[in-house]
């Protein structure tokens, strides 16, 4: 019984690992551009909700590490 059960994890693994790495290639690249692009986007996409914390969040980080 556990035999079965662990062979069925197994294959259940594999078969998402290949699944994500499929799907990885398959989606766009999702460079913004600058900070307050990226910022812009953001806002339209989630909207003014609070949820839009999250962008505000990753502007600090952009203008703070990568710009």
């Amino acid at each position: 019984m556990r035999a079965q059960a662990k062979k069925k994890v197994i294959t259940l693994v594999t078969f998402l690992m290949i699944f994500g790495l499929v799907l990885g290639f398959a989606l766009p690249d999702l460079h913004a551009g600058s900070c307050e692009d990226a910022y812009t986007r953001c806002l339209l996409t989630v909207g003014y909700s609070p949820v839009s914390m999250y962008c505000g969040i990753g502007w600090v980080f952009c203008k703070k590490y990568i710009e």
